[in-house]
């Protein structure tokens, strides 16, 4: 489990606890501001509300051909063909250059920014790789990793179709986002990382977007796992009380970044 602390712009008293990837909550977090994503356990816990909450999850356990062959067709087809196209990894990318290019990427396809003091509470447990193409960025995920338990969560994934005007370079993309796919699991499987868990999976949805994300991460295999993000009460309670008090649109986005980040 990793634990980060997050000041709040509202006051030291109001930090809040994201844990990730626990087994289950702690009976004593469930008096303060605590929010748990990933968590393991699929039960209900006193003073916390659970969400549900499916991923995909691949097992690093399995040879880096058994890993491969779990791979659809077309999966395994577009890592091929990224292998063969020239591209330059990077698997130590600073946090700055990180902002950055996910603020393009933001601003390109309507999301928020990060909000930097969450990236630099994560930083010390997080890995952010990117594939390059000609000195230009094509693609870059950001990996939340547990080492001590074995265990990893995509946070992000930028891809860059809207900065590369050329249809030959918008088609590299999609070989770079499958093949970093590829070259994220074996970096981890490298460090001994036991599991990656692709971020979340919209099971049953009817947009038609989320169902092109869930096809894509289809194409790599893995288990369809069920598991929960925990609320403690206080903090079920603090987001109702802002609620009634109509903050206004940009405090509520100060509100929601501090104590009630989801990630992608």
């Amino acid at each position: 489990m990793l634990t980060f602390k997050i000041p709040s712009r509202l006051g030291v008293w109001m930090s809040a606890k994201y844990r990730w990837m626990a087994d289950e909550p702690l009976t004593k977090d469930a008096i303060g501001f605590t929010q748990y994503f990933h968590c393991h356990d699929t039960r209900e816990h006193v003073g916390f509300q659970r969400e549900v909450k499916f991923t995909k999850v691949i097992d690093l356990r399995l040879s880096e051909d058994d890993i491969f062959k779990g791979f659809s067709k077309h999966t395994r087809r577009k890592v091929k063909q990224g292998a063969n196209d020239g591209f330059h990894f990077e698997k130590d990318v600073p946090e700055g250059e990180l902002i950055d290019i996910y603020s393009v990427f933001a601003r390109d396809n309507d999301l928020p920014e990060l909000d930097k003091r969450v990236i630099d509470a994560y930083w010390p447990g997080v890995t952010v790789t990117k594939l390059s193409y000609h000195c230009r960025t094509l693609v870059m995920h950001t990996l939340m990793v547990d080492e001590k338990a074995g265990r990893a969560c995509m946070l992000h994934d930028a891809a860059m179709f809207r900065q590369m005007p050329d249809p030959r370079h918008r088609n590299l993309i999609g070989h770079a986002n499958r093949y970093l796919h590829f070259l994220d699991m074996m970096h981890l499987k490298e460090r001994g990382i036991e599991s990656l868990d692709l971020g979340g999976y919209a099971k049953d949805t009817k947009d038609e977007h989320l169902q092109h994300v869930n096809e894509f991460k289809d194409g790599f295999g893995g288990e369809l796992v069920e598991m929960s993000n925990y609320i403690s009460h206080p903090l079920v309670c603090y987001r109702k009380l802002s609620q009634c008090l109509n903050l206004d649109q940009k405090k509520n986005s100060e509100v929601k970044s501090d104590i009630d980040h989801v990630p992608a």
